[in-house]
């Protein structure tokens, strides 16, 4: 009913392995969803070179039945709860084409993995390209779970107008989180600093407090028709100036939110590949999880 009907899970070798089936389950229990839980491996599983690795097919072998295993005891204690889970096991170089085939076989409404931060500049971290390349929700979670009535908030662009179709899909999906969550719902829309709209070399009689003024109350007031749009509630509205992934990142600081649903836009090139787009800025330097929409 709520548009979360099935979940893949993306598990790997880490210490917070147990925390992303423990959210995804609770996650799954009061969605009433389906779950597939995956596990890519390819290079980095033994100390053979990859060529070495793919020549011996033993080897191959004796490894994906390790990392099944390891699976299946990873899930074992939940089926309890969830008898329904099914474990896959992929070989694929890349973990981020891995995860989508089998989201993609899965017919899976949403994504949830643990963070993954990757190395800087040089290489692009997997996660982004899983953030980028995914047709459904990815959620990114991190180690610590999530607290009965948590906070959960929306990210919206309030004043692209571009964005509108972008914005309400998210402000729609954070809405369904919030109610298969039991979460309370707010929404934050933060807005440059004044250049924008007074130019690069405004004149000295620019009134800079009346410009800030009139810029959150147009914010508020497309807030609130995107909210009626969407057809949703919420608990409250935050309305903050600055560069988005600071002010975004600094209100989750300040606020301890645990869950944050914002949009994405695709980028290519290497615009994108040294500094990546606002929700990846954001993945990898802030506490909460956080859901990206494109």
């Amino acid at each position: 009913m709520l548009g979360i009907n099935r979940i893949l899970v993306a598990i790997d070798r880490s210490e917070e392995a147990a925390g992303v089936m423990e959210k995804a389950m609770q996650l799954a229990r009061a969605a009433n969803a389906e779950v597939e839980v995956v596990r890519v491996i390819y290079e980095g599983i033994v100390d053979l070179s990859i060529r070495e690795v793919e020549e011996n097919q033993a080897m191959k072998t004796f490894v994906m039945q390790s990392e099944e295993a390891y699976l299946e005891d990873l899930v074992e204690p939940f089926r309890t709860r969830t008898p329904s889970i099914i474990c896959l096991t992929l070989w694929n170089k890349n973990t981020w084409e891995g995860i989508l085939d089998a989201a993609e076989d899965f017919s899976a409404d949403l994504i949830i993995k643990a963070s993954n931060p990757g190395p800087g500049f040089g290489r692009t971290p997997s996660d982004w390209h899983l953030l980028r390349h995914a047709t459904v929700p990815v959620m990114i979670v991190k180690g610590r779970a999530w607290q009965d009535n948590l906070d959960l908030f929306a990210a919206i662009d309030a004043i692209d107008e571009t964005q509108r179709p972008l914005n309400i899909s998210v402000l729609q999906k954070a809405h369904k989180l919030a109610r298969i969550l039991n979460g309370q719902l707010h929404i934050l829309a933060a807005y440059p600093i004044t250049e924008p709209f007074t130019g690069p070399f405004p004149d000295e009689d620019t009134d800079f407090s009346d410009v800030r003024n009139q810029v959150e109350q147009m914010v508020r007031k497309n807030a609130d028709d995107m909210v009626t749009e969407a057809g949703i509630d919420y608990q409250y509205l935050y309305v903050i100036e600055g560069p988005p992934a600071m002010a975004i990142k600094q209100l989750m600081d300040d606020t301890d939110a645990e869950l944050l649903v914002m949009g994405t836009v695709a980028r290519s090139g290497l615009k994108g590949f040294v500094i990546g787009n606002t929700s990846e800025t954001i993945l990898h330097h802030t506490d909460c999880d956080v859901a990206v929409i494109r």
